[in-house]
């Protein structure tokens, strides 16, 4: 499951120097979680879209298409819609990624 270590977060850039950038949060629940093996993520400014992106690249076993599945929260408020995607994220703010239950 995962890449075997479950941490409260990890910079997604782990190896670069922050000093100065505008950073942002990834809150992550559910599945998406359980595989990434953390709770946060902070990345520099982007889209949503690229920060899915970044995502599926960095964590291989996170299916992209059912990544973009995903429920989104953007500073507690639910966002919906393809345009999701081309939000902008800013310093500060905070993206809440959780999978779609299903069952029956």
């Amino acid at each position: 499951m995962g890449q075997g270590r479950h941490t409260d977060s990890v910079d997604i850039k782990e190896t670069e120097n922050h000093e100065g950038l505008m950073m942002f949060e990834i809150r992550l629940f559910g599945w998406i979680r359980n595989e990434i093996g953390v709770a946060k993520l902070t990345m520099t400014e982007r889209t949503v879209g690229d920060a899915f992106e970044e995502i599926a690249n960095r964590y291989p076993n996170i299916n992209k298409d059912e990544l973009m599945q995903a429920i989104i929260f953007i500073n507690s408020k639910s966002v919906t819609g393809k345009k999701r995607f081309h939000i902008r994220l800013h310093d500060g703010d905070e993206l809440a990624i959780l999978s779609p239950v299903s069952g029956g």
